[in-house]
């Protein structure tokens, strides 16, 4: 990959969460993306392939006029029909290296880890970055979190950047950037904000803090 994308302030939009909540996905998107979010994650669990198609396509017009990749979340097929920036998979989802194979070498292969096996192993397979989570209790998740010493360990294993996913809030990105976690990946503490604008400022400059 020519230039390593920025993880650091991750947005995933999807479409079936933001209908329980009666939001449109717009009006998470496009603030988000002018307050300074550095890459988006499309999850389209609830729509037809057709719907999923037509979505990704009005969402990647968008994205394409911030810079801002566009992720694909477990359809390979679809990041490459709509040219995305490239896609995210999980264990039970294709392969990294026939996902890499379909959408070529400079694409972003996102895989998700929960073990420092699963880590090593989406090393070895050519993956861009380490979807790392639970990493605390969240409503997404059926998954006990990763316990803290666990979690050091799969940050200190491969050479991949590393996503933090999962019940991240305001008040604990400090634990985690303690932790090593440099990159974090967010849904509901975005697109819950009452201001979506004003929560990503403030999201970015606890990331940002040196401190």
């Amino acid at each position: 990959m020519k230039n390593r994308p920025d993880f650091s302030l991750y947005l995933i939009i999807d479409p079936g969460y933001r209908s329980k909540i009666k939001r449109c996905w717009k009006s998470v998107l496009v603030p988000a993306l002018n307050a300074g979010v550095t890459a988006v994650q499309l999850r389209c669990k609830e729509k037809s392939e057709a719907e999923f198609l037509k979505l990704a396509l009005k969402m990647h017009k968008i994205t394409k006029k911030y810079n801002v990749p566009l992720i694909i979340n477990d359809n390979v097929l679809i990041a490459k029909k709509i040219n995305a920036s490239g896609a995210h998979v999980g264990a039970c989802d294709i392969p990294v290296m026939e996902a890499r194979r379909l959408l070529g070498k400079d694409k972003i292969i996102g895989v998700s880890a929960s073990t420092a096996a699963e880590a090593r192993a989406a090393n070895r397979t050519g993956a861009t970055y380490i979807g790392l989570g639970p990493v605390f209790k969240t409503k997404n998740k059926n998954t006990s979190p990763i316990p803290a010493a666990a979690l050091k360990k799969i940050i200190r294993g491969p050479g991949l950047p590393v996503v933090a996913i999962g019940g991240i809030k305001e008040y604990n990105i400090t634990v985690l950037k303690k932790a090593g976690i440099k990159n974090f990946c967010f849904i509901s503490e975005i697109s819950d904000a009452k201001n979506v604008y004003k929560k990503v400022k403030k999201l970015k400059e606890l990331i940002n803090d040196p401190a």
